[in-house]
């Protein structure tokens, strides 16, 4: 019996990396027939396990002692086993999701990790559990350890699943996730078997190395936890970067535009003053109103406002919105030029998507003032909406495009936090308000 069960617990071991895996893995983009691939690919993984070790009792004539001390020669057949059986489930995950080799890596060693966790609790309780059921009871020793496992699997799904980690959460610091795959392989697999296979280590060493397994795999687990949580920032820094950049590109177009469309109306109004001279006014009229575009053109102070207050001005014009400003640019000499480009042209952005799609054309209105208020610069969006806006935090989502989802909010948040200010976002009774203070003196202070 006790050959038997001890012919079982490698294969168990296998099986709980596998599920540890399956957990740390659960957002992770699948390939097809999912299913098919990981439990066939487990099923395989688990009969290699019963097949290596059949063949090291057929080879050296002893049994595989899971978790007993060996002679030197087992120790090294162990690590040896140990690294096959980590290799194996690496390659279910590979097998079974679309991800790459890095990732798979991440996964695979902090599925271990989690095994390892759980293996290294239910030797602690190992000693309580034979005074409890003493002499030995195989009822009470097996309901220990599926205690001990199902509570830590349980625990650390909840920890995953409240930080809803998926595949874009393991991108980036490929070295730093290499050292700690290895350092999995290390102290999991190579430096336990040298201690925990030497027969003449005391009680109190049977007792604080397990409590050092669980150490080290809780501070394996949080560093990798951490780093994921990391590359998610790291990610929504650089697809921000992007959009600032974009931004950019767009701004310097769109100002070069509104220079050549000024210059080219300016030179049509002295034409047409020319044709009016010679009585040429049937269709001057409609000339002129062509080209009242230079008109259109908006003074607040601010250079860099001034063209983005135009273009939105142009934009409202051919979507039927009204949109009143009431501006004074000068407040926002302190800030950097992009940067306004980015606050305003975000937030002029979003308004403009949200009245376009209301039905009624009378309702399609936008009101824009930037004020001084003591000390502080008042900036305050207003626009009426339909339908209902989902807040992630204070910060309402935009689904306008998936893979910038929310960008633009967080990065208005961020500029306005650059500069000590506060932005507060409001959706209530159709009515959808920004506002936005600054200090005016943040600059010399």
């Amino acid at each position: 019996m006790e050959t038997f069960i001890s012919l079982l617990m490698t294969p168990l071991m296998a099986a709980e990396i596998l599920t540890a895996e399956f957990i740390v893995a659960r957002f992770f983009k699948r390939k097809h027939y999912f299913y098919l691939r990981f439990f066939g690919s487990a099923a395989v993984c688990i009969f290699l396990t019963v097949w290596i070790e059949l063949m090291y009792f057929i080879i050296t004539g002893t049994h595989f002692n899971y978790g007993v001390p060996s002679d030197t020669e087992g120790i090294i057949f162990k690590i040896f086993y140990y690294i096959v059986i980590f290799g194996m489930t690496i390659f279910c995950v590979w097998f079974s999701y679309d991800q790459s080799f890095i990732v798979v890596l991440v996964c695979a060693s902090t599925g271990y990790a989690i095994q390892y966790l759980a293996y290294s609790i239910g030797t602690l309780f190992a000693p309580l559990t034979a005074m409890l059921s003493e002499p030995y009871n195989y009822v009470t020793d097996t309901a220990v350890w599926i205690l001990t496992r199902v509570t830590v699997y349980l625990v650390l799904f909840y920890l995953l699943r409240q930080r809803k980690f998926d595949d874009e959460c393991y991108h980036g610091n490929n070295k730093n996730k290499v050292i700690l795959c290895l350092l999995v392989v290390v102290v999991f697999i190579c430096l336990s078997r040298l201690s925990n296979d030497d027969p003449d280590r005391s009680e109190f060493a049977k007792i604080a190395e397990p409590l050092y397994a669980v150490f080290c795999s809780g501070l394996i687990i949080a560093v990798q936890l951490n780093i994921a949580k990391n590359d998610v920032i790291t990610k929504e820094y650089l697809d921000v970067k992007e959009l600032l950049h974009q931004e950019r590109e767009q701004f310097l177009m769109t100002k070069e535009n509104i220079q050549i469309i000024n210059e080219k109306c300016h030179d049509l109004k002295h034409q047409l003053a020319v044709l009016r001279e010679d009585k040429s006014g049937k269709y001057i009229s409609e000339i002129e109103k062509a080209v009242m575009i230079y008109d259109s053109t908006v003074k607040t102070g601010s250079a860099v406002l001034d063209t983005l207050l135009t273009e939105k001005k142009l934009q409202c014009e051919s979507k039927n919105i009204k949109l009143t400003m009431v501006v004074n640019g000068k407040l926002l000499e302190f800030m950097d030029e992009m940067e306004v480009y980015s606050l305003f042209g975000n937030a002029l952005s979003n308004a403009i998507d949200s009245v376009s799609a209301l039905p009624q054309e009378n309702m399609r209105h936008i009101a824009l003032k930037v004020t001084q208020i003591g000390g502080m610069c008042s900036i305050h969006v207003e626009n009426p909406y339909d339908g209902d806006v989902v807040f992630s935090g204070d910060l309402p989502e935009t689904t306008k495009d998936k893979n910038y989802h929310g960008f633009g909010m967080k990065s208005m948040n961020r500029i306005v936090n650059s500069y000590g200010g506060v932005m507060t976002v409001t959706a209530e009774n159709g009515l959808f308000t920004l506002d936005i203070l600054l200090p005016v003196e943040s600059e010399n202070n």
